[in-house]
């Protein structure tokens, strides 16, 4: 008896021996994160992407480093706005939910990895118009971070992904005509940046297009700017203050912020006839509403030139339409 009790007893500690060594294989995990995320914004993404090589070959098993090569594309796809890595995407948060599923017991992180892998392909899905797999993928995501936060509240890189939701959740007439729980994503979001692990900056790059969403531009310019102290002249910043000023109508501001993005934009190894679009369109109605009319044609003709493709078209519908009715104010 003794014996059998003795044998449970080291099983036991081994077990749980092994659990804390997840656990704690989880957290040095998690600090390259947040290396991989401050490179990114940085745009180093040189730099980044060979952290996250490493960091596979060091664990080919864990699911961090495809959450962080899914996160590596979708940053991309992001910035240059184009479609070339959707595919690198779904098949590296795809493979990040399979390596999490067997391991949800040992560590509420691993809902986390689940649930954050299929929010941000929801978020993929809906930029590709795919809405319904969308909202199924964003439906199931909420459900896992929710799991998370059930085990371990504090979990704030988790809140960030929760309280977001819980924003754009009641930012419409119809769920907030009785209760109105913008305020608390708001909360929950702000707490964010100051607790996460490996999303403080992400956090206020969530928080400023929340508050513009919000109409509070005031407080969305003060967001960006508080991104660009660890990060000066980040165009993730730098697009949510320009196009608040836009919305404050405050053209003088935007102009010139819009103008500092274009120069990155023209100089980026990839280009992006949708950033160059935006750009041009904004700059020719800052400059017509600044009276500067020869700079605000100069601008509609760069506009017009841009070959679009027919997804670009489809995304700048709404550019596209008010663009002419631009030209016919000019005429």
């Amino acid at each position: 008896m003794k014996l059998k009790l003795l044998k449970l007893n080291i099983l036991l500690i081994c077990l749980f021996s092994h659990q804390l060594l997840a656990k704690d294989k989880i957290l040095e995990e998690l600090k390259v994160l947040a290396r991989i995320n401050q490179e990114m914004l940085a745009e180093n993404f040189t730099t980044a992407l060979a952290i996250i090589d490493s960091l596979g070959k060091e664990n080919p098993n864990s699911p961090v480093s495809y959450f962080a090569r899914g996160g590596y594309y979708n940053f991309l796809t992001d910035f240059y706005e184009i479609a070339d890595f959707e595919k690198e995407i779904d098949k590296n948060y795809q493979k990040a939910i399979e390596l999490s599923e067997d391991k949800i017991s040992i560590s509420p992180w691993y809902s986390y990895f689940i649930g954050a892998s299929k929010a941000n392909s929801s978020y993929q899905e809906r930029r590709m118009g795919n809405m319904f797999s969308a909202l199924s993928r964003g439906i199931s995501a909420i459900s896992y971070i929710e799991d998370c936060l059930d085990e371990d509240p504090e979990n704030y890189d988790a809140q960030l992904i929760y309280g977001s939701y819980l924003f754009y959740k009641y930012n419409t007439a119809m769920m907030n005509l009785f209760v109105d729980k913008r305020d608390e994503g708001i909360r929950i979001v702000k707490k964010s940046i100051e607790k996460s692990l490996f999303s403080k900056s992400l956090a206020i790059v969530s928080l400023m297009w929340i508050l513009f969403d919000y109409e509070k531009y005031d407080e969305a310019i003060a967001a960006g700017k508080l991104g660009l102290k660890d990060f000066p002249n980040s165009r993730y910043f730098l697009w949510g203050i320009a196009k608040s000023y836009y919305r404050k109508k405050n053209y003088s501001k935007a102009k010139e912020i819009y103008l500092k993005i274009l120069k990155q934009v023209e100089n980026d190894s990839i280009n992006s006839n949708f950033n160059k679009f935006n750009l041009f369109y904004r700059l020719s109605y800052s400059n017509y509403y600044l009276g500067n009319s020869k700079e605000s044609l100069k601008f509609l003709l760069k506009a017009n030139a841009l070959k679009l493709t027919d997804r670009e078209e489809e995304r700048l519908e709404d550019l596209l339409d008010d663009l002419e009715d631009l030209e016919d104010l000019k005429e």
